[in-house]
């Protein structure tokens, strides 16, 4: 007679309880339950030799004939030791039951979490970039998770992120552990592989966890409804993906989620994605907070503030990813107290998202007093405009014809060494070369406008190139994008 999962639960669950008066292994306590699933259950516990907490995770019944290959595979995961994995400690056999014992970590799932509320974009990306950097080293030690979802991503107080049962694929692929009736991995974020039974591999795990972002930024699964539903949904559609989450995250999302396995970005990839909008989002909080109203009586105007740190912080912000519409959203409606911006754009190539602003970054005039952050920005990108005003004062300049020389020639050895290995097409690396040529000259120093006109035809000329795919490689558009920063720093 074939026994249903539910009774195989409750019988190997009877077996477990009369076990929790000896110790695992004579060094793990049982202490309580605190979460059942297919492929067995997880008990918090005591690791009575250390006096610590830990995790243990009860698999069901394993064939005799497969111990030796389980504790191979297991000595392969105790090896992969990783900051945002859950580390496997140890694994034993109790009653032809296989255990793993884990850090516990106090704190709770993303599954929780995104049951509250949706996340912001900023929050999302530094977890889903932490998540997908545990990703790329598993990956790489050839172990396929198989099985992201919110409920195995952990979350503590400190703001730590920890992927939980990494190797419990590998495990049940290379033994008899027998699950319940169904593909591993949990309905609402198997890849469409996994659903027609196909060959998994490392683009699996990015789909999912493309499917778990989606969740975090709507608060809603991208597929919702009966296992059978969702499953066919999934092999005819790509997921929903908000509009209001930007043109980066959609770009990237798409990516992620894209149908064919050989169409999606590596981990390693969604790492850069990922860290590159965290990045922008705290850029550009900043500089789109409304600013206070104005108090009764107006502040002296005389000298205008000092513009180096704000300037650098907000054009380096220029070579990053990402879209500040939603933050300005958010930030209120008052419109003549925001950054404006002339163009925010997003694009992905070979995995790699870049997301430039093109135009200078300019005020709203308005009487009321503005953040100085912008009053500074103001001052720097509008010099001639406070000369011809009657200013008795200039505004200060904080980078030297060395800083900007020094910068400027090192983005165009960037340029020059993409055209020699073939990563910059001839033709735009010339362009570019033309566009940074202008700001080798010391004298433009003294000239913040036309800096700034060639630094926008520096960033036109690398959006378009990475568009049309005339910039190819991630090493030469990090190097790029990370020239740029120190271009636009040392602007000032």
């Amino acid at each position: 007679m074939t026994r249903s999962p539910d009774h195989l639960e409750a019988t190997e669950s009877i077996a477990i309880d009369a076990s929790v008066a000896r110790p695992l292994g004579g060094r793990y306590r049982l202490i309580e339950v605190v979460g059942r699933g297919g492929m067995g259950s997880v008990y918090r516990g005591l690791d009575l030799r250390l006096n610590r907490p830990v995790a243990i995770k009860v698999l069901r019944s394993i064939e005799r004939a497969d111990t030796d290959r389980f504790e191979a595979e297991i000595k392969i995961l105790e090896r992969l030791a990783h900051p945002d994995l859950v580390r496997l400690l140890d694994a034993g056999d109790l009653a032809s039951r296989p255990f793993l014992v884990m850090d516990l970590v106090q704190g709770r799932s993303l599954a929780e979490r995104v049951a509250e509320s949706p996340l912001d974009r900023e929050e999302t990306a530094r977890i889903g970039a932490r998540v997908a950097a545990a990703l790329a080293f598993v990956h790489d030690a050839g172990v396929i998770h198989r099985d992201v979802k919110p409920a195995n991503v952990l979350l503590t107080e400190g703001g730590d992120v920890f992927l939980a049962d990494f190797g419990i694929a590998r495990l049940i692929d290379s033994t008899s552990i027998t699950v319940t009736d169904r593909p591993l991995g949990t309905p609402a974020y198997l890849s469409p592989e996994q659903v027609e039974g196909s060959r998994v591999g490392p683009s699996t795990d990015v789909y999912s966890l493309g499917l778990v972002l989606i969740e975090c930024l709507s608060g809603r699964r991208a597929f919702e409804g009966e296992p059978s539903e969702i499953a066919g949904e999934r092999l005819r559609h790509d997921p929903a993906i908000p509009f209001e989450v930007g043109e980066g995250w959609r770009q990237i999302l798409a990516g992620m989620t894209r149908r064919s396995p050989a169409e999606r970005p590596n981990a390693s990839d969604v790492v850069a994605q990922l860290g590159a909008l965290a990045r922008v989002d705290a850029y550009l909080a900043a500089i789109t907070e409304p600013w206070p109203d104005a108090p009764a009586t107006s502040p002296h105007r005389g000298d205008p503030p000092d513009s180096r740190g704000a300037t650098t912080q907000t054009v380096a912000a220029l070579a990053h990813v990402g879209t500040r519409r939603e933050r300005a959203r958010r930030a209120g409606s008052d419109q003549a107290r925001r950054v404006t911006r002339r163009t925010v754009r997003s694009v992905c190539v070979g995995g790699l998202t870049i997301a430039l602003t093109a135009g200078l970054v300019l005020l709203t005039a308005t009487k009321r007093p503005v953040n100085p952050t912008k009053e500074a920005l103001r001052s720097h990108a509008l010099s001639p405009a406070v000369a011809r005003s009657g200013s008795s004062t200039s505004p200060t300049l904080s980078a030297t014809s060395v800083q900007v020389e020094s910068a400027a020639a090192a983005l165009d050895a960037v340029i020059t060494r993409g055209e020699g290995d073939a990563t910059i097409d001839a033709a735009l690396g010339r362009a570019l070369s033309d566009a940074v040529g202008p700001l080798l000259t010391s004298s433009l120093v003294l000239q913040p406008q036309r800096q700034a006109q060639q630094f926008n035809y520096v960033l036109q000329q690398y959006l378009r190139g990475v568009q049309d795919h005339q910039i190819v490689g991630g090493a030469t558009i990090r190097a790029m994008a990370t020239a740029i920063e120190r271009l636009a720093t040392a602007m000032g």
